[in-house]
């Protein structure tokens, strides 16, 4: 007799079935608006170019850009006072094993150009010169090598809680009981690599989202969030996993943006948009680009509130390359400085060829 959980899980593995073939002749990424509020509306399946994802975004939080956004795909936005108040990207590779299950509006990405992850930092930059006073949070996370990127600027007291070390942070991720249970029944082995990086992503995002909730309303403020999902292209794509695998990272996929949604719209009173990029496995870079959480701390403590009137921050090995070139410039000039000396009091004609051969010799006449 089949339990509800048992169709569940035959729905989905038509799905993981039909969508496979599908996507294996799709190789353009697209722009997924899983949701946003009923102030905005949307003329489905319009391209967009990927340098005006940026330039969509800050329209839809608000913000007035110099040049009009040359887009048709918003039609219109109804109530300027339920404007989102945050911005949720979630930028999956193989997001095409998802489309039968997440209901979203589609926008094909046409004319790529430069990067896509370019797109955050100019949103971020926007962000952070309009609510600068209010500490928006601005963060980016690319797990693909198990850093946590926090925020470069404006708030970050709020991820405190949230382990930096990849390996605890998995522990806390395993304590989740219906993780627990599937680890413990064998559908996911930790140890595998890709099914570790999955769990991670997985478990990472939902700490920064419930870090997020515990924070109360953050509705007078502007917070971009970008996370960049490697491990469910890697599961889909293993094929030493099986499909009963497969179909559960579905649905723990599909379950990580329900939760994610429902979560933020309680802090932002409803006021937000999230969207997915889906890039294809064509679009996978071999080498990407990454951040420590050094380097993040380091550009953070570069930015410093406005409002303060601090000195400037000089990067931690400044001392030693300051001693370097002093101490080698004075001992230059020191040398420079005992040549000339020697040279001024030096005797031509006793033991200098230079000097010799450029005495005066006179004729002699025969």
């Amino acid at each position: 007799m089949l339990t509800v959980q048992g169709v569940k899980m035959i729905g989905l593995g038509l799905s993981l079935l039909a969508v496979s073939l599908v996507s294996a002749a799709s190789s353009s990424p697209n722009l997924h608006v899983v949701y946003a509020p009923k102030s905005i509306e949307f003329a489905e399946s319009q391209p967009i170019r990927s340098s005006n994802i940026a330039d969509f975004l800050s329209v839809v939080l608000g913000y007035t850009l110099t040049e009009p956004v040359k887009w048709t795909g918003l039609r219109a936005i109804t109530n300027v006072l339920h404007l989102p108040k945050a911005s949720l990207t979630l930028e999956i590779f193989d997001y095409q094993q998802l489309i039968n299950v997440v209901e979203d509006i589609n926008f094909p990405i046409v004319d790529r150009v430069g990067e896509i992850d370019e797109q955050f930092d100019i949103l971020a930059r926007r962000t952070y010169k309009r609510f600068a006073d209010t500490r928006p949070l601005l963060l980016r996370v690319d797990l693909a090598n198990e850093d946590l990127i926090i925020p470069a600027e404006g708030e970050s007291d709020l991820l405190k809680s949230i382990p930096e070390n990849a390996d605890e942070r998995l522990r806390v991720t395993l304590k989740d009981p219906e993780l627990a249970k599937l680890v413990a029944d064998g559908v996911f082995d930790p140890s595998n690599a890709d099914v570790r990086l999955f769990l991670l992503e997985i478990g990472t995002i939902k700490q920064i989202i419930h870090a997020i909730s515990g924070a109360g309303n953050r509705d007078n403020t502007r917070d971009v969030l970008w996370f960049q999902i490697h491990g469910f292209h890697q599961i889909m794509q293993n094929p030493n996993l099986n499909s009963y695998t497969k179909i559960e990272a579905q649905r723990l996929m599909h379950s990580l943006i329900q939760e994610a949604i429902n979560s933020l719209r309680r802090v932002y009173n409803d006021k937000l948009i999230v969207s997915v990029i889906d890039q294809p496995e064509s679009a996978i870079p071999v080498i990407r680009r990454r951040r420590s959480l050094l380097a993040a701390r380091a550009e953070r403590a570069a930015q410093p509130d406005p409002k303060l009137n601090l000195a400037y921050h000089y990067d931690v090995n400044f001392h030693v390359a300051f001693a370097m070139i002093a101490f080698t410039t004075i001992l230059i000039a020191l040398i420079v400085f005992a040549l000339a000396i020697a040279m001024w009091n030096l005797d031509p004609g006793r033991d200098s060829i230079i000097y010799r051969m450029t005495s005066q010799r006179y004729k002699k006449e025969q």
